[in-house]
C-alpha cells in the first residue's frame, strides 16, 4: 500500500501540531497547504 496524502487548507497556530503528527508516520505525506493570508509566503 502506498503513502497516505493530506492536503492542509490554513497555515495557521495548529498547524505546526498538524505537520507533526503527519511527519510523526511514515506512511503519511504532505502533498499541498493552501492558505488566503499571505503573511509567511516563501512564494
Amino acid at each position: 500500500m502506498g503513502k497516505v496524502r493530506f492536503g492542509m487548507i490554513g497555515a495557521g497556530g495548529i498547524s505546526t501540531t498538524h505537520l507533526s503528527a503527519i511527519a510523526a508516520h511514515a506512511d503519511a505525506e504532505l502533498a499541498a497547504i493552501a492558505d488566503t493570508n499571505e503573511t509567511g509566503r516563501s512564494s
